[in-house]
C-alpha cells in the first residue's frame, strides 16, 4: 500500500513541475482522500487476516472470506484509481 502513496507523491510533484497542468486540483484532492483511506483497508484486511486462520466453523468462515474478498475490491479499486492517474498524466504530457 506504500507504493500507492509513493506513485501518487511522484504524480503530485510532476504535476507541479508542469505548473498544474498533468492533474486538476480537484483529482488531487479527490486521490489524496482515497490515500488517507489505504490506512483504514489495511486494518480491516490485518483484522480478517488474523482472525481468518482461527475460525472453525464454515458459516463464520464463508463470512470472514467474503469480508477479504470486500478488502481486496477495495485495494483493487485504489490501484485502478491510481493507474487511471497515471493515464491521465501521460496524456497530458503528450498534449
Amino acid at each position: 500500500m506504500k507504493n500507492i502513496e509513493k506513485i501518487f507523491n511522484a504524480l503530485k510533484e510532476l504535476n507541479e513541475k508542469y505548473n498544474h497542468t498533468l492533474i486538476s486540483t480537484e483529482e488531487l484532492l479527490q486521490e489524496e482522500e482515497n490515500i488517507i483511506e489505504l490506512t483504514q483497508i489495511d486494518v480491516r484486511m490485518n483484522k480478517v487476516l488474523a482472525k481468518l486462520s482461527q475460525i472453525e466453523d464454515k458459516e463464520k468462515l464463508t463470512s470472514a472470506l467474503l469480508q477479504l474478498h470486500l478488502v481486496i475490491g477495495d485495494i483493487e479499486w485504489q490501484f485502478d484509481q491510481i493507474h487511471e492517474m497515471v493515464r491521465q498524466v501521460i496524456e497530458n504530457i503528450e498534449d
